[in-house]
């Protein structure tokens, strides 16, 4: 080798750590700011680098993250807002219990900051306004607080007999006083003891559970905090243990056994928080970025007092799920099986009691390979909280079709079951609650509970029937707009609709609305069995031939 290029060798050699070191500092840096661990992140983090995905950046390739945990401690979280302001990081993300926002935003007041938060953010003092937050704060919110008087109503009407339900409430959290006065409101109203249990610490939770028991209560709202969303598998576990009917804000409590939960998607939370700070990145000021409110997930509406901040909430970066999306039919039916169907009885199975049985019907063909599947994820659901058919459960399962569907309802009434699963939707209820005005009936993909006359409201149910449902009539409507952009030319579209589903009307009738402005001719095919679907769209596609 001749001195020259040797020369040159070395002095490439040396510049090579300054040129990694220069790439190092060009790439920005994130500041994650978590009241929890990394176990406990785990699964929202991914939520979080999809949101970053989705605008350009990727964790190690274009962006660094620099990582600090609270673990569960509070005290640390302004010090370690302190350590990341000191590294002169691009944007700081919050994660967790609202009291890392406020520690990031007493640390600097020029650094971006996106928080995540349950609550209202300009009632507790982190932004101005929620379309104009102003200064260096933005981010998500599900305004969950604002939701935890209807969680009380729709509990109560799960245990009306309830005379005491208790809320659980962290009092360290900026929220507490707003969310333990908007409950008791609501109690009041509702004629409900209750009493506010303060837990702080995981620690606090079995001394929270036994005062429970002392007042004979017959519930139990779990309030908006980022200590109980990391310890959902924990109280769920609590409920379970105790035979405690609870509710509360994120869909992982009910998924780990506990009763019911109302609100939005904690992982689209997190996704959302991503997408605002890859924007930020991207230049966007902190201040003009309209606070997000996550995705509902609820089978009602959210309250009117909050239309305008929707109205001016800005376009996510791609098309927003629905609420059909949320859940896949057979995920529903597991959690079907782990929540309002197997809740009671895993209560009674601590307790020994005799066999217990389940009547299944189901609007299919015997063998269906997707009804088989419902029912496997089902039996699934059942298995993890302890029962299992043939030692302690048994499940009797009718396969009908429109000319025996009646006969076959009848048939599980008489079997004196504890509880009727009507798993395919409308079709399936009206032949239960025609057979049976006591047997407790769960219903799941029922368009329009209340239109079809299953239940009085879907707060107070009444009756022998509760479930869930999926969809919305303006969702018709929505379906027939995408139709559209899919197919521009199409002037003609038919319905399939079964005449025998009273739901049916107000959905048609929601289409129906949005068709003329689309230029669509709208045509009804009546059909009772799927042996009908194929001989209904024949007649409708010759007949748009021969126009």
């Amino acid at each position: 080798m001749k001195r020259r290029e040797f020369i040159t060798l070395i002095a490439a050699a040396a510049a090579s750590p300054r040129a990694v070191r220069a790439q190092q500092r060009t790439m920005p840096v994130i500041g994650y700011l978590s009241s929890a661990s990394p176990t406990q992140d785990a699964g929202r983090l991914r939520g979080f680098r999809q949101g970053l995905r989705e605008t350009g950046y990727i964790e190690g390739q274009n962006v660094a993250i620099e990582y600090r945990w609270a673990e569960e401690q509070t005290d640390r979280l302004p010090a370690l807002a302190a350590d990341l302001v000191s590294r002169n990081v691009a944007v700081i993300a919050m994660a967790g219990q609202v009291l890392g926002a406020f520690a990031a935003k007493a640390a600097t007041t020029t650094i971006p900051i996106v928080f995540l938060t349950g609550a209202d953010p300009v009632a507790i003092g982190l932004v101005a306004s929620l379309n104009r937050p102003g200064g260096n704060l933005t981010g998500v919110t599900t305004l969950s607080v604002e939701l935890e008087p209807k969680r009380l109503e729709l509990l109560h009407g799960l245990v009306p007999n309830a005379t005491t339900i208790g809320a659980l409430v962290n009092p360290t959290n900026p929220n507490a006083e707003i969310e333990s006065k908007g409950l008791q409101a609501a109690a009041r109203a509702l004629g409900l003891n209750l009493p506010i249990l303060n837990a702080s610490t995981e620690g606090d939770f079995d001394t929270a559970f036994a005062r429970l028991l002392e007042l004979k209560a017959g519930g139990l709202v779990i309030g908006t905090d980022g200590l109980f969303i990391s310890r959902s598998e924990h109280l769920a576990a609590l409920t379970m243990r105790h035979g405690m009917p609870a509710i509360f804000q994120f869909r992982e409590f009910a998924a780990a056994g506990g009763l019911m939960s109302y609100g939005g998607s904690l992982a689209d939370m997190y996704r959302q928080s991503g997408a605002y700070v890859g924007r930020i990145l991207k230049g966007e000021k902190p201040g003009d970025l309209p606070v997000q409110q996550g995705n509902e997930s609820r089978a009602d509406h959210q309250s009117q007092n909050r239309e305008s901040a929707r109205a001016n909430r800005p376009a996510p970066a791609h098309r927003p799920r629905r609420r059909g999306d949320r859940v896949k039919r057979r995920e529903f039916i597991s959690l079907l099986g782990g929540t309002v169907a197997a809740w009671p009885l895993a209560a009674r199975a601590q307790q020994g009691e005799r066999v217990r049985r389940i009547g299944v019907l189901l609007y299919l063909v015997p063998g269906d390979a997707e009804g088989q599947a419902r029912l496997a994820a089902f039996t699934q659901a059942l298995s993890q909280l302890g029962w299992s058919e043939g030692r302690d459960l048994r499940i009797d399962t009718r396969w009908a079709t429109a000319d025996d569907v009646h006969r076959h309802a009848a048939e599980l009434v008489a079997l004196a079951p504890d509880v009727l699963l009507a798993a395919t939707g409308t079709a399936t209820v009206a032949p239960l609650l025609q057979a049976t005005r006591t047997i407790p009936i769960v219903f799941v993909n029922v368009i329009d509970p209340i239109g079809s006359g299953f239940v009085a409201s879907l707060a107070h149910p009444g009756g022998n029937a509760t479930g869930f449902t999926i969809y919305e009539f303006s969702m018709s409507g929505k379906w027939l707009e995408l139709l559209k952009e899919i197919a521009p030319g199409v002037t003609r579209v038919a319905v399939l609709r079964d005449p025998a589903v009273a739901s049916g009307i107000g959905q048609f009738g929601a289409v129906q609305i949005v068709a003329p402005a689309l230029g669509v001719q709208l045509t009804p095919l009546d059909v009772r069995d799927p042996a009908e679907i194929e001989r209904a769209a024949a007649a409708f596609a010759a007949g748009r031939m021969a126009a």
